[in-house]
């Protein structure tokens, strides 16, 4: 056996076995062994795509719209205008992964238990799809308040108040875009910032990186990635989304070959075409096989 096989096999035994330990949060290590063929995964089963790209993960889904945040800033009648910046709040929650294809963005959640998919969360998720898709494009919205968010945790040197008053406005938006902002952060040390700065600065750059165009006028959807197909539980979650705007893949089906031949805007992209096929055969059958064509969705450990 040779190291790399020896290598790969510790890994398999261990996750396996933390997976069917209580207490343990596997998904955390699934989600990081899958994410090189995300795409791949999500192609086999979603019908009716076309050109299914990766654009991130750990992408902020801003829970009240940006748009408002001005207004409220603005009552704020007894602060100073440095307090109300400061003040301004973009509590979100993370998609687990962000891609794309020639109608939609997809908002991918990755579930290794069916319960820990509660009530609480399918209604965050559609109220939060619901609202940036009233007003036309929900991924120009989705970029606009990633904007918003990545300038207010970055070194840009743009307070809230400026940036909300103008990433609207025809005759000055240009200036407050994401490369923009970018290009602003990139001016200042980096090394100096903190590291919830660097991070949203990396995400900032493959965003732009995995090209901004896929953001343009295209409607959202969900995908939910569970264990095994459910009636209750895909009822329950459309009934909240309408069947139009969720689509399932099921980690008990994922195929023998990779549902994608090629995805430029992949996680790595220094990895070959055969170097990612031979990757996707071994979490398959060694990580996912092993551990979601045999287990009652019930014993699964988050």
């Amino acid at each position: 056996m040779s190291v790399e096989e020896s290598i790969l096999s510790i890994i398999t035994k261990n996750v396996i076995n933390d997976y069917y330990t209580a207490g343990i949060k596997t998904e955390v290590v699934i989600d990081t062994l899958i994410t090189p063929v995300i795409v791949d995964i999500v192609a086999g089963q979603l019908k009716g795509s076309n050109n299914l790209k990766y654009i991130t993960k750990e992408f902020p889904l801003v829970k009240e719209a940006v748009k408002d945040k001005l207004e409220k800033m603005k009552q704020k009648k007894n602060e100073t205008e440095e307090n109300k910046s400061k003040k301004a709040s973009y509590s979100n929650t993370k998609a687990d992964y962000i891609l794309s294809d020639d109608k939609f963005i997809y908002i991918v959640e990755l579930k290794t238990s069916s319960d820990s998919i509660n009530d609480e969360q399918i209604n965050a998720y559609a109220n939060y799809i619901n609202r940036i898709s009233g007003s036309g494009s929900g991924s120009d919205e989705m970029l606009e308040e990633f904007t918003a968010v990545f300038n207010k945790y970055s070194s840009s040197g743009i307070k809230d108040d400026e940036f909300l008053e103008n990433y609207k406005n025809p005759e000055k938006q240009e200036q407050y875009k994401l490369t923009e902002i970018i290009a602003k952060v990139e001016k200042k040390n980096n090394n100096s910032q903190k590291t919830s700065s660097k991070k949203y600065y990396k995400q900032a750059t493959q965003i732009k990186d995995n090209g901004l165009e896929k953001w343009e006028g295209k409607g959202v959807k969900l995908i939910y990635i569970i264990p095994h197909e459910e009636k209750v539980l895909k009822d329950k979650i459309i009934e909240k989304l309408g069947e139009e705007k969720v689509s399932f893949v099921y980690l008990d089906k994922i195929g023998g070959v990779s549902g994608k031949d090629n995805d430029e805007s992949k996680e790595d992209d220094t990895v070959s075409e055969e170097d990612r096929k031979q990757y996707y055969d071994w979490v398959r059958k060694s990580i996912l096989k092993p551990i979601f064509n045999k287990s009652d969705p019930k014993q699964s450990q988050v």
